[in-house]
């Protein structure tokens, strides 16, 4: 086994956490917060819910499920008809997308897996060479990710996590037990692939940075910068925070038209909802620092899972954090609102009876 060509494929994917900003290009026109966040909503589907048959576009970019069913509750804001089981329909699949639980379009699986991977053809080598070693130990069958990792004793137990980059195996995580699948490679030609996942994170995360997608992405920079020039001709520059940044020519148009003023109420889930990923420091503000003592119940137990960390979208803007356990449900506004205002938050919080199968009991935090 080439452990020694993983390890040098795995720093190097790591070498992009640190960002870099760009430098504005000439003739860059300038996009401020407010288009950037409600163009954001718009091309995500948060401003207007998807009929219930469109999981493909629910999860066009990927929806992160490290937390207990975030990307449930992430369909749930961006489509309709969203049920317990919505996360295991044929028209979604489960894999790990850099290194992280991600449910994806199935009909995308080429950009998220092979799309993703290594262009050294020696890194990749290595990387097939582990998959396949990987499918002798599940023989045909999906075994638990700890079983997996103890077929190789020597190796990092989350090493198997880089291997979704193969198409070779998918997972299935139902928020208790993790497993490894077997899967088929899709049949999609690689530079397409790239081409693809560009396009998408540019699409719902516009406008980006190329050190943005390669961190999105878990790819090194140079892999970001080559599939960025052979889409150059159909980016245009732009300047966000007096940083380069770039979008998709066919998006401008939508950015331009974004406008404030829309009403919707929506719960975003901590752990990866795609509004929530990008530009948190100049987008997203932070919750008061008098929330803290809200993250801990009695003896020092989470009484929320994972804290308040989902954030609650009104309106357009991010106006509070809220967790849950269970089906107990706690808000915690960041600002006073207004009664008809919490009305609104009330009611969509009961739209989450579909996802989470059953009334959520809701709290308000003072």
């Amino acid at each position: 086994m080439r452990w020694e060509l993983l390890g040098q494929h795995v720093n190097a994917v790591r070498a992009v956490r640190i960002l870099r900003e760009e430098p504005v290009q000439p003739a860059a026109a300038p996009v401020n917060l407010a288009q950037v966040a409600n163009y954001r909503q718009r091309v995500s589907h948060l401003e207007d819910r998807l009929p219930s048959d469109a999981l493909d576009r629910a999860a066009y970019g990927g929806l992160q499920d490290t937390q207990p069913r975030a990307a449930l509750l992430a369909l749930h804001g961006r489509m309709e008809g969203v049920v317990p089981a919505s996360w295991e329909d044929r028209a979604l699949a489960q894999i790990w997308f850099r290194w992280a639980d991600y449910v994806v379009p199935r009909s995308a699986l080429g950009a998220f897996t092979l799309g993703a991977a290594p262009r050294d053809e020696r890194y990749r080598a290595a990387l097939d060479e582990f998959a396949d070693a990987v499918l002798d130990v599940l023989a045909g069958q999906r075994r638990s990710r700890r079983e997996v990792a103890a077929a190789f004793p020597d190796r990092p137990a989350g090493l198997v996590r880089c291997l979704s980059v193969t198409g070779k195996v998918h997972i299935r995580w139902d928020a208790s037990s993790s497993e490894v699948v077997p899967a088929a490679v899709p049949e999609v030609d690689p530079s397409e692939a790239r081409l693809d996942l560009a396009r998408r994170f540019l699409h719902w995360y516009g406008p980006v940075s190329r050190s943005q997608f390669a961190k999105w992405a878990g790819v090194c920079m140079g892999d970001a910068e080559l599939t960025w020039s052979e889409l150059h001709e159909e980016l245009v520059p732009v300047s966000f925070e007096r940083a380069g940044r770039w979008m998709l020519a066919s998006d401008v148009a939508v950015l331009c038209a974004a406008e404030e003023g829309r009403e919707f109420v929506r719960f975003l889930p901590g752990g990866g909802d795609p509004y929530l990923q990008l530009d948190r420091g100049t987008l997203l503000p932070d919750p008061p620092s008098d929330l803290g003592h809200h993250y801990l119940g009695s003896g020092g137990r989470r009484s929320v899972i994972n804290g308040l960390t989902g954030r609650l979208l009104l309106d357009g803007k991010v106006v509070g954090s809220w967790g849950r356990a269970g089906l107990n449900v706690r808000i915690a506004p960041w600002t006073r609102l207004r009664p008809g205002q919490v009305d609104r938050v009330s009611e969509e919080a009961a739209t989450m009876s579909g996802p989470l199968g059953g009334e959520p009991r809701l709290s308000w935090i003072e």
